[in-house]
């Protein structure tokens, strides 16, 4: 599937999901504080960027393919622990102008996915 995406639009996919996960994490950063939220997304980011990165490393010193499956639990760790950091700034100017720009941003990927263009 990622094959379908180029390496421009694959960039400017994760620039996009990161801009959306720091913007909702400030949007709801007081709803976060007040539960075990914010906490149990530190937590699991951290477990799940651990898994990814030693799993990367591995398959590397085996010359062996990285699944899809851990490629999505990277990606799922990325975007928990760039929300922290937007919980930790909840007086983040411009909130929704983020939201939307990560947003317009990811659409190039989408499109790529969609309609199968630039896979260089």
């Amino acid at each position: 599937m990622i094959e379908k995406i180029g390496e421009r639009s694959f960039g400017l996919f994760m620039l996009g999901h990161a801009l959306i996960a720091l913007s909702i994490g400030s949007v709801y950063s007081r709803w976060f504080i007040r539960s075990a939220a914010s906490f149990a997304a530190y937590i699991a980011a951290t477990l799940l960027a651990t898994f990814y990165i030693t799993t990367v490393i591995q398959n590397y010193k085996r010359s062996t393919q990285v699944k899809a499956k851990t490629h999505f639990v990277g990606f799922v760790g990325s975007f928990l622990l760039i929300l922290f950091f937007g919980i930790q700034s909840p007086h983040l100017p411009g909130k929704i102008y983020l939201f939307a720009a990560g947003a317009l941003l990811v659409v190039p990927a989408g499109r790529d996915l969609i309609f199968g263009g630039g896979g260089e």
